[in-house]
């Protein structure tokens, strides 16, 4: 019985079969499209790893500043123009890649170095014209205000701060007046505003970096008596020890550093035959070293910060002549790298310290 329909149910229902298999065709083609696209996508984002990006200029150019990165954003901090030390303090937003001024830094240097802990920013030593700076400075970028801390034991300037374990260690320098290299390593307590003197450096050196890796720091480079370093030497916190490791490919100093994914990147410096734009990478679990893509600047003297697995890279000079306002943005190999439950990068950030 057809209940008076007849072939019409049989056509109707003929077409909705249509519809419902037509709709199963798209809905799978949709599928197959997103997933070629982002098979795409995920083959142009490896592409773009271990390569280097222009960004945008700092507002002023500047050496021997020092960055540090809070909540995703980077703040450059002091450094010198061709005329005088600066004061300026400027955060870049990387996501924006975007700049704004902030409350200038009360005292004026170049070659300081600076650290973050629970958010704020601490400013270490430095330099005015030859005279070495002792002045320790706090800076909370959520109230964009400065306060003055307890003085650094004595005046350092072209020194290393790295932060671990919610203390800085500040590391080596130089005394330009004097003409005397430290291998002094100095905590402070951000908590009490103390100062607590621990064991020496093996070496002395100024102009050197650190960073932070594995729990334990890691001191490379600088110069002694002028004499570019190959030197690598690694402090256990809780141990208070040190212990040398394998030297840099090229001795060098006044380089950008920045940890990522577990590797330690040395980025541009000064060396025996000039400046130069060259990046070696050390792998602290197995303490190799290798060289990676260059940056497209020659330049030295410069400051570097990591945010979302990405090294920035600020400033500096190529000729001891000119300054930069130069920004660049580094992609290491691998990137993006592999994120947690709690949908953070599964990796050990170092808290790195440039600026000389």
């Amino acid at each position: 019985m057809d209940y008076g329909c007849g072939g019409a149910c049989e056509q109707d229902g003929m077409r909705e079969l249509l519809i419902v298999k037509g709709i199963i065709v798209m809905q799978r083609s949709m599928r197959l499209l997103v997933l070629g696209w982002l098979l795409c996508f995920h083959s142009v984002r490896l592409a773009d790893a271990d390569t280097w990006m222009n960004k945008a200029d700092m507002p002023t150019a500047r050496m021997g500043l020092s960055t540090s990165a809070v909540n995703g954003r980077i703040y450059a901090i002091g450094g010198r123009d061709n005329d005088r030390e600066l004061s300026t303090v400027e955060e870049y937003d990387p996501a924006t890649d975007k700049w704004t001024k902030k409350s200038d830094m009360p005292t004026a240097r170049y070659r300081l170095s600076t650290s973050v802990v629970n958010g704020k920013i601490y400013t270490f030593g430095g330099m005015q014209g030859l005279t070495a700076l002792s002045a320790v400075e706090e800076y909370d970028p959520a109230t964009n205000t400065w306060t003055e801390k307890t003085d650094m034991p004595i005046p350092i300037a072209a020194l290393s701060s790295s932060a671990a374990k919610g203390k800085i260690y500040v590391i080596g320098g130089y005394d330009f007046a004097k003409g005397v290299s430290y291998s002094i390593v100095h905590e402070y307590d951000p908590v009490t505003d103390t100062w607590v003197r621990k064991t020496d450096m093996p070496s002395e050196r100024a102009c050197l970096s650190t960073a932070v890796s594995r729990e334990r720091i890691y001191a490379f480079g600088g110069f002694l008596d002028e004499e570019p370093l190959t030197t690598v030497e690694e402090y256990d916190l809780a141990a208070d020890r040190w212990t040398t490791k394998q030297r840099m490919p090229v001795g060098n100093g006044l380089f950008g550093i920045g940890v990522v994914n577990g590797k330690i990147y040395l980025i541009g410096r000064s060396t025996k035959d000039g400046l130069t734009s060259r990046v070696d990478v050390y792998n602290s679990n197995e303490n190799t070293w290798a060289e990676v893509t260059p940056m497209s600047t020659t330049r030295a003297s410069i400051a570097a910060s990591e945010v979302n697995g990405k090294i920035y890279v600020f400033g500096g000079t190529p000729d001891w002549d000119q300054v930069l306002s130069t920004v660049e943005e580094y992609t290491p190999a691998g990137w993006p790298f592999p994120v947690n439950s709690q949908g953070k990068l599964a990796i050990t950030w170092g808290k790195l310290k440039v600026g000389y």
